[in-house]
């Protein structure tokens, strides 16, 4: 269940062009296969509930058979799709010369600030984890006498790391409910 949540969490997260725009400079190929697949997917399950709905009426009342049919007919119809996509990129020149490449994701200086605090948090709380000051947080039990200045640091760090995404996703809402209450 975790491992499908993951994907989920991913899928709705990174779209082809955020994959091709990290891997497209050091593994172009590779970039171009895996944005193609995530493409793909959720068009084979369009084509195959289409296909699926237009059998229903045909294929009497045997399930198995309507799936294999829709199934087949799903395979086929994705397989001359990327057979077109192929030749299309093909004659547009694709793989023939150097790469050009558009960045809609520029790496700014915030982004280098939030980085470099992201690590130094991070190496903090396994700093802490390391030395044991934070065994809490994997194996619970409560006693005071083991806080230390360390383990509040680790401690911090951890609950500012653990809220970063809540964070950015709080200061984006608030940058755009400014910004609509601006027209």
């Amino acid at each position: 269940m975790s491992v499908i949540l993951w994907f989920s969490v991913f899928n709705s997260v990174f779209d082809s062009e955020k994959l091709i725009y990290i891997f497209g400079r050091f593994l172009p190929r590779l970039a171009l296969l895996f944005s193609m697949v995530l493409h793909f997917v959720p068009k084979f399950i369009l084509v195959f509930k289409r296909t699926l709905a237009a059998q229903s009426d045909f294929c009497g009342k045997n399930k198995f058979k309507q799936y294999i049919g829709a199934f087949s007919a799903s395979v086929s119809v994705m397989l001359e799709g990327s057979v077109q996509t192929a030749d299309s990129m093909s004659a547009r020149g694709y793989g023939v010369k150097k790469r050009s490449f558009y960045c809609r994701f520029p790496f700014t200086k915030a982004d280098t600030v939030f980085t470099v605090l992201s690590l130094g948090m991070l190496t903090t709380v396994l700093f802490a984890l390391a030395t044991g000051q934070l065994d809490f947080l994997i194996y619970p039990h409560i006693e005071m006498c083991d806080i230390t200045i360390l383990s509040v640091i680790g401690m911090s760090a951890f609950g500012v790391l653990s809220f970063m995404p809540f964070i950015i996703e709080l200061k984006e809402e608030l940058v755009w409910k400014f910004s609509l209450s601006k027209i």
